[in-house]
């Protein structure tokens, strides 16, 4: 039996919660997800916050992304002001200026938001589509500001365009900062729960629940690592390049987070599942790897039958044998999901999920 190191002198009620909750994340990991192991950790750590800061390549950064597209307004602006007295070059710099904002919008805000048009939500993939389609013509544009020596269009042009290339570089590997609330460690073999960090995102009445939350989603990272750990591709449990570490954090975030959301909605209380889905939803998948539990929830849809978590375990065993593997068949289900965006709305705060054994629609407040 683990034992639980209270460092921070969280209140005693959090720590029976912990120690209470254990065999119920057991059980439940086995007769709802057919999982049937042991969760590889000997220690719990209940700390104040993480204080230990996070590794974020910079040019990876969100600070770094919000100023190159203040670079590309900045020069999409000058591009208007060159081309006032050409209706049609004016009209295709104007919706540039548009969709830029657009994603730049999205990036910045708290929390996913909707792009109005076609009646449906943007990805990110999607987005940034169309943005190259707009930089396309631009390019056309240049060829013809050249040909009649209009050369200041043309230049900047050549600056949009090597902007947007470097933007949107970004925009596909941008790592979010993150507040954890908890965090597992392999080698140590060990959980931590941030006991202040839960208590501010979710308020002191709700907070040992709360941490329950949290604590059944690094006891699957542990139970997730521990299988991985019997096969001889540990080394892809992570890795340091950019591409392959957000895809494999993708996978396994997408996991502990649809498993413990699970946890939640059978468990616990509708404040604590739907304060758990809006920190979920924040930003876009895959680069905050939550939001991949979204993609389990909608499955059932596709397959037309009651029967859930196929998906899950897809995702999951392939896991076990590459991390590669998993994340294609995680990724695949992105262009489904697109055709069920009527069931998810953050700015009506409704977002309808696969039936579960209370038959309700979260409530985002």
């Amino acid at each position: 039996m683990f034992q639980v190191h209270n460092q921070c002198g969280a209140p005693q009620s959090f720590v029976d919660t912990i120690y209470a909750t254990y065999p119920k994340i057991q059980d439940f990991a086995k007769n709802e997800f057919g999982i049937d192991r042991s969760f590889l950790f000997s220690d719990v750590v209940i700390i104040e916050k993480d204080n230990e800061p996070q590794n974020i390549n910079e040019r990876y950064s969100m600070r770094n992304l919000e100023k190159l597209f203040h670079s590309l307004f900045g020069e999409i602006e000058k591009l208007q002001s060159l081309v006032r007295e050409m209706p049609n070059w004016e009209r295709l710099v104007k919706d540039l200026m548009k969709e830029s904002y657009e994603v730049y919008h999205s990036e910045m805000s708290d929390c996913n938001t909707e792009t109005k048009g076609r009646g449906k939500i943007f990805s990110k993939k999607e987005r940034i589509q169309e943005i190259n389609i707009l930089i396309n013509e631009l390019r056309k544009i240049k060829n013809i500001a050249k040909a009649n020596d209009c050369y200041e269009i043309a230049d900047t042009i050549d600056k949009i365009v090597d902007l947007w290339k470097e933007t949107s570089h970004i925009l596909i590997y941008v790592e979010y900062p993150i507040v954890r609330f908890g965090f597992y460690t392999p080698k140590r073999e060990d959980i931590c729960l941030c006991y202040q960090s839960i208590c501010d995102d979710i308020g002191t009445k709700l907070t040992d629940e709360y941490g329950a939350f949290v604590f059944a989603h690094e006891c699957f990272h542990a139970l997730h690592y521990g299988h991985v750990r019997e096969n001889p591709g540990i080394r892809k449990w992570d890795s340091t390049s950019i591409p392959a570490h957000i895809r494999r954090r993708a996978v396994k975030e997408s996991l502990a987070e649809y498993f413990s959301l699970e946890y939640a909605d059978r468990m616990l209380t509708n404040s604590v599942y739907s304060q758990a889905w809006k920190a979920a939803l924040a930003h876009p998948f895959p680069n905050w790897g939550y939001a991949g539990a979204k993609l389990f929830s909608l499955e059932p849809m596709y397959n037309g039958t009651g029967k859930s978590n196929s998906l899950f375990n897809a995702v999951y065993y392939a896991s076990i044998m590459d991390m590669e593997i998993a994340y294609r068949l995680l990724d695949s289900t992105q262009s489904k999901s697109s055709d069920y965006d009527d069931h998810y709305s953050i700015s009506t705060g409704r977002f309808f999920l696969k039936e579960s054994t209370r038959h309700r629609p979260l409530i985002i407040k």
